[in-house]
């Protein structure tokens, strides 16, 4: 029987973690989702984690929860104070004392396991990346596209992992999608939509795919003659949607035949494409019934397009709307796909109203 491997060390800086998940989702980081992350990248590496978790001493009752967590999780958490600037005092030096010391470790034959993790961005790191590196360990530096020191890939030459690249985020984000939250002023603004409005706004949940049924004619129902409507897509961590300022409007008669009016619409993506919440152009106008799709928003976006399921959706932007920082898929024509596929089917649709 082959002796167990020998856990790895995930070497955690948890305020870059927790302000790194804050700027580029606007979520707070949690248990639940930290344990996704170490899984992921553990299941991406093939090597079980030891993690240590070097943060500061917690000032609120959500950092405490996500320390306690961790150490639930069988994680090691090392705690420091605080400076007079709020930085944790000794975190950074600490985590790179202990690079030193497996660096060491390996030169004397004493360390056994060959990959180093390293949840972290700073360039403040690379001595004991380097020192780790010359003797013979794979060091793997694991952080977000924003905040990586560019350092690390072209000067040293270290392997890193992105989290917020769509084939690491759909592992260890698919349940933790951004949501629209009650004040969504900040959203609206990021969108380019507060604008439009005089007053604070919130929001209300009008159809819920997940609850109140799947059909077409279920959201109808549910979302009724409201306007200024918010239709939300969730398909693994993607997250992205439409705006309708005038609300659905039903073919006088017969659903079978499609109709077709003019109002303000756009596109948006939450999260899974860009840094932050952002606008994207499209045509105006929306085409409700048909016997085909039912909801068609701006000749870029389609739903039910079965005729039936509300979760089958066809979506694409053309190339001349895609902001040029997307990092979402583009296909061969430049064109952004926001769904991951052309055609696909949503893991659930929200719709919800601004009120």
């Amino acid at each position: 029987m082959a002796p167990p491997l020998s856990k790895s060390p995930f070497l955690v800086d948890g305020a870059y973690m927790v302000k790194s998940v804050k700027d580029r989702y606007g979520i707070e980081l949690n248990g639940v989702m930290f344990k996704g992350i170490v899984d992921c990248i553990a299941d991406v590496l093939e090597v079980p984690p030891g993690v240590k978790f070097y943060d500061g001493k917690p000032q609120y009752s959500r950092r405490a929860e996500l320390q306690e967590d961790v150490r639930l999780q069988g994680g090691k958490v090392k705690l420091f104070g605080y400076k007079l600037s709020g930085q944790e005092e000794g975190t950074a030096c600490d985590i790179a004392m202990k690079l030193q010391k497996i660096a060491m470790k390996a030169q004397t034959g004493q360390r056994k396991n060959t990959i180093i993790v390293l949840f972290a961005g700073d360039k403040d790191f690379h001595e004991g990346v380097h020192k780790c590196s010359k003797q013979g360990l794979r060091v793997v530096v694991v952080g977000f596209s924003h905040n990586i020191a560019d350092e690390y890939r072209t000067r040293w030459r270290v392997e890193t992992i992105e989290l917020d690249r769509p084939q690491y985020c759909q592992k260890w984000l698919k349940n933790f999608g951004r949501v629209l939250p009650t004040d969504t002023t900040p959203v609206l603004r990021a969108l380019g939509l507060r604008s439009l409005f005089e007053n604070e706004i919130t929001t209300r949940s009008l159809y819920r795919s997940d609850e109140h049924g799947t059909s077409f004619d279920n959201m109808v129902e549910h979302v009724g003659d409201q306007e200024k409507l918010l239709v939300v897509i969730y398909k693994d961590s993607y997250v992205f949607g439409a705006y309708i300022e005038g609300g659905l409007q039903l073919p006088q008669e017969d659903l079978t035949k499609s109709h077709e009016y003019e109002t303000f619409v756009r596109l948006f993506s939450l999260n899974g494409h860009f840094m932050k919440p952002k606008p994207i152009r499209c045509r105006k106008g929306v085409r409700v019934g048909g016997a085909d799709e039912k909801l068609g928003v701006g000749e870029s976006l389609w739903l039910a397009t079965d005729g039936t399921d509300i979760r089958r959706c066809h979506q694409y932007t053309p190339k001349r709307y895609v902001p040029k920082e997307c990092m979402g898929k583009i296909d061969e024509d430049g064109d952004a796909i926001l769904g991951g596929e052309l055609d696909f089917m949503a893991d659930r649709v929200e719709v919800l109203c601004l009120v």
